[in-house]
């Protein structure tokens, strides 16, 4: 392959590889014509590097009314983003997982997989460690080994020092280099204040420039606050806007947590923030439905529980019982209390999450919690269901699952009270 700075051939491990070397690739970059730096050009037209190539494309999505990357385009031609693509794209029952998820790619035979799915597909079990893990090579008899596998077990002399140690990358003739001179070549006397530092950038004249060095030169007057500061992003017009300032623009006060925020999405035109979006995704945009979550402060599924069955009060304790003489006297137990209870059906109601069974669940929740409390639970949920079945009263374990939405908690309960009818 030829290079396209000096003209030589060389040996490419890789097609893109396009430059014979680092040197090479570093003295073809040009100035970009947006934002003012030494950056390698992929539009020749416009002069412009890849992330202003990729700023510049960016339009009004015609769903969300925000300006971003556009995705794809409507019968009409109009641009929608990619967030309003993939909540209006069509879901489809995946091969693998049998659920209803948007299509990420297709099989052979045209069936869809979802995004999820797609990953474990490439993903085959090391022959070293025994995980599944994208394979980065493969060994004589053809077996997977994983990135890390790979890089632990994989020695070679290195080209520079003469010692036999990990390999960090290899020159463009292919001859390896350790990770302890590929550190050592990184760093350079700093352009600007002489400091022997990693080279972030370099300018018109090849001069290494430090990460610290060009954060300050890249410092303008905010077209907002007018101060100078460091520039994180330009407007249509080219005025440069400071990290505070762009967060700013970006926040408003969320329509049903009343919480100044970044906004995620609208709904009806109404600012949502991140944390009050997931709610809505799982009641499936029900507003009504999102705020009453919010404004009590209760899960969803106790919330699905009490609007679906009057009959159940919630929250009774064993003290409670025993003073309306549903128990018999106990001393010991009576903090302990029970999700709910009906005295028509004579039936108590525990809604078990699977952070109550599994401490790989609790742990992720609570991560600064012992596992003593977990215990403890646990041994308070086996003296409950002790309690009820000494005292000749039916208790209902209902197990949910996380990210269920609305629908599929109803159409679970409705099934277990129907069962016990």
């Amino acid at each position: 392959m030829e290079c396209l700075e000096c003209k030589k051939e060389f040996k490419s491990r890789r097609n893109n590889h396009r430059f014979c070397s680092k040197e090479c690739r570093l003295n073809h970059k040009e100035i970009c014509s947006n934002c003012r730096e030494l950056k390698l050009i992929v539009d020749n037209k416009l002069k412009v590097c890849h992330n202003c190539r990729r700023n510049l494309k960016k339009e009004k999505c015609v769903i969300c009314e925000k300006i971003g990357r556009i995705d794809a385009r409507d019968a009409s031609k109009n641009p929608i983003c990619s967030t309003c693509y993939m909540k209006n794209k069509s879901n489809e029952e995946c091969i693998i997982c049998h659920r209803f998820k948007p299509v990420s790619t297709r099989d052979d035979k045209n069936n869809a997989i979802c995004s999820d799915c797609r990953l474990d597909i490439n993903k085959q079990r090391c022959c070293k460690c025994n995980e599944n893990r994208k394979v980065a090579t493969r060994d004589e008899n053809k077996q997977p080994i994983c990135h890390k596998c790979y890089v632990r077990n994989h020695k070679d002399q290195c080209s520079s020092c003469g010692r036999i140690g990990k390999i960090g990358t290899r020159n463009f003739v292919g001859e390896p280099i350790c990770s302890n001179c590929l550190r050592k070549f990184k760093k350079e006397p700093c352009s600007v204040c002489n400091m022997v530092k990693s080279v972030d950038t370099r300018d018109i004249y090849f001069n290494p420039i430090c990460s610290n060095c060009k954060g300050r030169m890249n410092t303008e007057e905010c077209s907002i606050c007018h101060e100078i500061k460091r520039v994180d992003s330009r407007n249509k017009e080219g005025f440069s806007i400071c990290p505070s300032c762009k967060s700013k623009i970006n926040s408003d006060a969320c329509f049903l947590c009343n919480k100044i925020r970044k906004i995620c999405t609208r709904i009806d035109g109404n600012p949502i923030c991140h944390n009050c979006h997931i709610i809505t995704r799982r009641v499936d945009g029900n507003i009504n439905k999102a705020k009453r979550i919010i404004r009590y402060n209760k899960s969803i599924y106790h919330l699905v529980f009490e609007e679906l069955f009057n009959d159940f009060e919630g929250e009774y304790s064993v003290s409670r019982l025993i003073f309306e003489n549903i128990f018999n006297k106990n001393d010991k137990n009576r903090l302990l209390r029970y999700d709910y209870y009906s005295k028509e059906k004579n039936l108590l109601v525990e809604l078990n999450e699977p952070c109550h069974y599994s401490w790989e669940d609790y742990n992720r929740r609570f991560p600064k919690q012992p596992i003593e409390n977990f215990e403890k639970y646990c041994k308070d949920f086996e003296t409950k269901v002790k309690l009820a079945k000494d005292n000749n009263i039916e208790l209902l374990v209902i197990d949910v699952k996380y990210k269920m939405k609305w629908d599929e908690i109803s159409n679970l309960y409705f099934s277990r009270i129907g069962e016990m009818k």
